[in-house]
This record gives C-alpha cells, sequence and structure tokens, in this order.
C-alpha cells in the first residue's frame, strides 16, 4: 500500500511539473518552471547524516499573469521528511528528546508582486496538506535507501501523526543596496498555520554583475542572459518560533514530551547560481542552530533548477 503511494507521489510530481510547463508555454509572458532537490547527503561534510530535516523535494511554477515580469501565481507540490539522530534504532529505543520521525506533503498557492521600480516584492502562499503515512515520506526514504545500499530507517512506525494541516505565509523583500556587483537586501516573513508559527527577518548579499538586485533561487523568477551568468550569495536568517507542532508532539501520547524548544534559532543559506540563458541551476548550502535543547546544529544541501519559458 505504501509503495503504491510512493509511486502515485513521483508520478504526480513529474505530472505535476509538465501539466504546467505545458500549460504556460502557451501563454505570452515570462513563466518559469522549477524543481528542488534537498537532502542532508548533500552537506559540507562530505557525507550524509541522515537526521532532523533529512529529505525535501518541490516541483512548482510561476505564471506571469500580466506579461510584465511583476505579478505572478505561484503553484507548486512538496514533500519533506524529518527523522531522529539514529535511524537503525528500534521503535523503543528513540529518545523522547530527540527529533521524530515526521513526513509532509503539500499543495501551495500564492501571489507574487514586485513593485515598478523592482527594488521590492512581496508574496503570500497558503498551503494545504498532511501528514504520517499518507505523505509517503516513510517508504520513499527506505526505497531510496535500498538504492543506494544505505542503513534501513527502522523507527517510522512512530511518526508524528498530526492529520491535514493548513499554513500561510507572507514575506517581504526590499533592495537596500545595488551597485554594479553588491546587492545587499532585507526581508521579513510572517508563517502561520496549524503546525509551524513563527516571524522571521533575514539578510542577503549577492554578488554579480546584473541589474537584478534579487537573489532568484527565492522568488524563481529568471531574468534571461545572453552569456552564461554566475552568482554568489548568502542569506542569514534569524527565526522566533512561537510554535512548532512537529518537535512539541510526542507521538507515544502516554508518555511526556521532553523536548525543550529554542525559541530563537539561527538559518543559513549560502549558494551559487549558474545561468545558461532561460535555465538557472543552483547548488545551496543550508545550515541552522539547534531547534531543541538536546538538539544540534544541522546542515543540508540542496540541488535547485529553473527554466524560463
Amino acid at each position: 500500500m505504501l509503495c503504491c503511494r510512493t509511486q502515485r507521489i513521483y508520478k504526480l510530481s513529474i505530472a505535476f511539473i509538465l501539466l504546467i510547463s505545458s500549460s504556460l508555454s502557451s501563454l505570452m509572458g515570462q513563466h518559469v518552471v522549477y524543481m528542488e532537490f534537498k537532502n542532508d547527503f548533500l552537506n559540507y561534510k562530505g557525507h550524509g547524516t541522515d537526521k532532523y530535516f533529512t529529505a525535501g523535494v518541490t516541483s512548482g511554477g510561476l505564471i506571469d499573469l500580466k506579461q510584465n515580469a511583476s505579478h505572478y501565481l505561484t503553484i507548486s507540490l512538496s514533500q519533506n521528511m524529518y527523522t531522529p539522530s539514529n535511524i537503525r534504532l528500534a521503535p523503543e529505543a528513540i529518545s523522547p528528546s530527540d527529533y521524530p520521525y515526521a513526513g509532509l506533503i503539500s499543495f501551495n498557492l500564492g501571489y507574487q508582486i514586485f513593485n515598478p521600480s523592482n527594488t521590492a516584492y512581496t508574496k503570500g502562499e497558503f498551503s494545504w496538506g498532511t501528514t504520517g503515512a499518507s505523505s509517503g515520506a516513510r517508504m520513499i526514504q527506505r526505497e531510496l535507501h535500498k538504492i543506494i545500499g544505505d542503513r534501513e530507517p527502522n523507527g517510522w512506525s512512530t511518526q508524528v501523526q498530526l492529520g491535514n494541516f493548513i499554513q500561510t505565509q507572507i514575506e517581504y523583500t526590499r533592495s537596500i543596496l545595488k551597485s554594479s556587483w553588491m546587492k545587499i537586501n532585507c526581508v521579513g516573513n510572517i508563517h502561520l498555520g496549524s503546525i509551524f508559527n513563527t516571524i522571521s527577518v533575514a539578510s542577503e548579499f549577492k554578488l554579480d554583475n546584473s541589474n537584478d538586485p534579487f537573489i532568484g533561487h527565492f522568488p524563481k523568477r529568471v531574468q534571461p542572459y545572453g552569456k552564461p551568468h554566475l552568482s554568489l550569495w548568502a542569506r542569514p536568517k534569524l527565526a522566533y518560533v512561537f510554535s512548532n507542532l512537529l518537535l512539541e508532539t510526542n507521538p507515544n501520547q502516554a508518555g511526556p514530551n521532553l523536548r525543550t524548544m529554542n525559541r530563537i534559532v539561527y538559518y543559513s543559506s549560502v549558494g551559487i547560481s549558474l545561468q545558461f540563458n532561460k535555465v538557472s541551476i543552483s547548488l545551496i548550502q543550508h545550515s541552522n542552530s539547534p531547534e531543541f535543547k538536546t538538539a544540534t546544529k544541522h546542515a543540508f544541501g540542496e540541488i535547485a533548477f529553473q527554466l524560463n519559458i
């Protein structure tokens, strides 16, 4: 049953991106399709950790509503999975003070607006999804580990079951310095819903030779260049966590929840983006400080593809 769910998730993701591509190709404007692959195997240590946020995939697109690269409808499908520090442990051996097994899959719909001077943009997004076995995270991780010959996760029977969920977020990004080679932006974000509730501020630093002040990976907008274009960027972020039910829920309802949350968490993303005409490829390293008292800092990598059609 889970194998069938996994196959359906992969087929749905591929069909989703193909449907967006074929639909947008018949419309005027600068539309974008993209895919993002995240995994803690892709980290600066050179080996996978299989803990905390361990893998994720997102496929989606941007629809240029006014055909002037300023108003976009955003649509995407995403899946994320989380595991404890040691996936070889049997369910009864997993500490309630460790990260839990959890899987989420969601459909996301949003709207994104750039101001006329291209010095700021605002985006809002609504997400609806589900957790637990229906997310397909258990079978996907187990099958992928079989393919690459890695250790098998043994504790997915304890995964967090929060049922269906909704999330909404709004983010504002403003350019505060723009020169021929250096761009600096400030970012504010509010994320509210039935699982995650946070408020955060971030800075963006980009080194490249262009007129675009923004890091293309975040708004997903692709600016066509006649020659190969390279940019280096970083995005440090500080978040205040009001609640995170993935970590504040104990799958063993009869036992205590021994995780003491860190309300302030630091996140960092550093990337290099290479663009050939209408195609952009980004290699990104993400890291964050401990999310609760007994956790450790964590790092994972990402490969992202964007195509302007």
